[in-house]
């Protein structure tokens, strides 16, 4: 079926979504009239990347082509940089700003567990990269709990079909994978070790967090869920401030932050949302309680809460 017949003969189409590279020149619609942008999603960001874009990406029929008047102009009063490409550079521009996140969540993993290895302290070493202008002050170097959500590992098995004839060269790919099953199961990693799942102890585990980041609701790939569900047969108590869970049976929903604390001697903080950090004013009143808490992102300050009865573990330290 041929997609002008529904359209005005000077109509523009514009492709705003994800695809793979090859797509948009296969569209059975004049090249000159037909254009892919870039989305510039972000989870919990929609409106302000929407109004705010920090560039623009045309894929057009060559990147020479002229961008419809009406079209340009209206992208120019955004008052970001417009970058003009070919269809196919645009589709893959998308996927290598992904992968190259994914780069930089794997390496800051693997460089977070060598400083627990040499007892340094990633967070420590993060302003000095900061500063290196070849990293930059923005560069994504906080160590977690491996890629989450559904957009980066998507990208990823993308650039996997693209080089699946390249063993050589898929290795990198494979990486990035293996190290994202590996910090997810971090937390977990942590609770055998401490024997926190024995049936011997007598532990109450609380997770504050169940999105796979902080300001969305969504838990599409979270490291949470994925802990959840190796320890199925361990009763814990939940607590999120945008997802409420109805299908995992070993939890008890927690009616706000301070109930699930007060009623917890293992802490595990699985998404950094900001109002976690408050949860530092309630153990402050718990000086003589023995607790477990769990930080992976390094959400809680812990050098001004800790005392004796306290026990705290986090990524890279």
């Amino acid at each position: 079926m041929k997609t002008s017949k529904f359209l005005n003969k000077k109509a523009i189409m514009v492709i705003l979504s994800q695809t793979q590279p090859g797509f948009t020149r296969k569209i059975n619609f004049d090249n000159n009239r037909l254009y892919y942008q870039v989305e510039t999603l972000i989870f919990g960001e929609a409106l302000k990347r929407a109004l705010n874009p920090e560039r623009i990406i045309i894929g057009c029929k060559n990147s020479k082509s002229k961008v419809n008047k009406l079209f340009i102009n209206y992208l120019k009063k955004f008052g970001c940089p417009i970058i003009k490409m070919r269809y196919e550079s645009a589709e893959l521009a998308k996927i290598s700003i992904n992968i190259l996140l994914a780069s930089s969540i794997t390496t800051t993993n693997v460089l977070a567990r060598a400083c627990e290895k040499v007892s340094a302290d990633w967070h420590e070493i993060i302003p000095a990269l900061k500063l290196d202008k070849r990293i930059g002050k923005n560069a994504y170097i906080k160590p977690g709990l491996g890629i989450s959500g559904g957009n980066i590992e998507r990208d990823i098995y993308s650039v996997g079909e693209i080089l699946k004839k390249e063993n050589k060269t898929l290795s990198i790919i494979k990486a990035f994978q293996k190290n994202s099953l590996y910090m997810k199961s971090w937390v977990y990693r942590v609770l055998k070790k401490e024997k926190i799942l024995s049936k011997k102890h007598k532990f109450n585990i609380g997770i504050l967090g169940l999105s796979y980041k902080e300001n969305t609701n969504s838990i599409k790939n979270s490291p949470a869920i994925h802990l959840l569900k190796k320890i199925r047969n361990t009763k814990v108590k939940v607590y999120d401030p945008a997802v409420i869970l109805k299908k995992i049976k070993n939890c008890q929903q927690a009616d706000n932050i301070k109930s699930l604390v007060n009623n917890s001697n293992v802490i595990i903080l699985m998404t950094p949302w900001p109002e976690f950090r408050n949860i530092k004013n309630i153990l402050r009143a718990q000086k003589s309680r023995k607790i477990i808490l769990i930080d992976p992102y390094r959400i809680i300050d812990f050098e001004k809460i800790k005392n004796k009865y306290f026990k705290y573990f986090t990524i890279g330290k």
